[in-house]
C-alpha cells in the first residue's frame, strides 16, 4: 500500500507542543491519512521544520518524478533517427501531462492504466498514437529497473485499453472554382514565386516537391518537368547530408502540359 502526500506541511499546535504534518491518501484504497512528519518544542523550530521538509519534497518530485525520468531517457536517445526522435519527444509530451508530477517510488499499475484509459477516451490520438506513448513510457521504466532505480516497471503488465475513441475529423477544405483560380494566377503576374505557385495550383505538387525542384528537373524543349525528390525539415540535430527523398518517391514521375 503506498501512501501519496496530496498538501504541503503545516504546523498545528497539540498539547502544548507543535506538530509538523501533511494530508496525504492512500493510493490503493482512497482513503485520505494525514502523516505526522515531527512534534517541536516551539513553533519557530516546527515552522523551520516544516519548510526544510517542503524543499526537500520538492526536490524529490523534482528529481524522482516521472517526467525527470523521461526526459534523462530521451537525452540518452542518440542512436535513433532524427524523425524517430521527434516522435518520442512528442509522446514524452503526452506522458509528462498524465503522470509527469507522479514520483517514481509512488508510480503504480493503477496510475498507468488510468492515463491509459484516458488517452483511449479523449478521441484526440488514434490507436497507433497511444501505442507510441504507452512504448515510451514502458522503454524509459525499463531503463529505470535495470538501473535499480525501480524494483519493476508499473508499466510492463498494463494492456492497451480494447476501445479507443476516434479522433474528430477536421472538415476538408473546399476546392477552389475555376474563377478562383484564374484570379489567383492573375495576381501572380510578374511575382518572383509565379512559377513554383502556377505549377502548385495546376499540377497539385507537394510543397516539399516544389521545393525541392532544381533547373536540370526542367526540360524547356520538352516541356516537362521530373518531380523525383522532395524537401523535407530535419531536426537541427540531424547531421549534414543529402537532401532526402520522400517515401514513395523513388521513381521519376512527369509532368506535362
Amino acid at each position: 500500500m503506498v501512501w501519496r502526500a496530496t498538501g504541503t506541511p503545516t504546523v498545528r499546535q497539540q498539547r502544548g507542543r507543535w506538530v509538523v504534518r501533511v494530508d496525504g491518501i492512500e493510493t490503493a484504497t482512497g482513503v485520505r491519512r494525514p502523516r505526522q512528519l515531527g512534534t517541536y518544542p516551539t513553533k519557530r523550530a516546527a515552522q523551520r521544520a516544516a519548510t526544510e521538509a517542503a524543499v526537500e519534497e520538492r526536490t524529490v518530485i523534482e528529481r524522482g518524478s516521472v517526467a525527470w525520468l523521461v526526459d534523462r531517457w530521451l537525452i540518452a536517445r542518440t542512436d535513433v533517427s532524427a524523425k524517430t526522435k521527434e516522435q518520442y519527444v512528442w509522446a514524452a509530451g503526452h506522458i509528462k501531462a498524465g503522470l509527469g508530477g507522479i514520483r517514481l517510488d509512488q508510480l503504480d499499475r493503477a496510475d498507468v492504466a488510468a492515463w491509459l484509459d484516458g488517452l483511449a477516451r479523449g478521441g484526440q490520438l488514434a490507436r497507433q498514437s497511444i501505442i507510441t506513448c504507452r512504448m515510451v513510457l514502458r522503454a524509459a521504466l525499463a531503463d529505470a529497473v535495470d538501473e535499480g532505480l525501480l524494483r519493476r516497471s508499473p508499466a510492463a503488465r498494463v494492456a492497451m485499453p480494447r476501445q479507443v475513441a476516434k479522433p474528430t475529423r477536421k472538415r476538408e477544405v473546399e476546392a477552389w472554382t475555376d474563377e478562383q483560380v484564374d484570379v489567383f494566377l492573375g495576381t501572380l503576374i510578374g511575382h518572383r514565386w509565379a512559377a513554383p505557385l502556377r505549377l502548385a495550383v495546376l499540377y497539385g505538387p507537394r510543397r516539399s516537391e516544389v521545393l525541392a525542384l532544381r533547373w536540370d528537373d526542367i526540360d524547356i524543349g520538352a516541356l516537362t518537368i521530373t518531380i523525383d525528390e522532395g524537401l523535407v525539415k530535419l531536426s537541427a540535430a540531424a547531421p549534414p547530408g543529402p537532401r532526402p527523398r520522400t517515401p514513395g518517391h523513388d521513381a521519376p514521375s512527369r509532368w506535362t502540359r
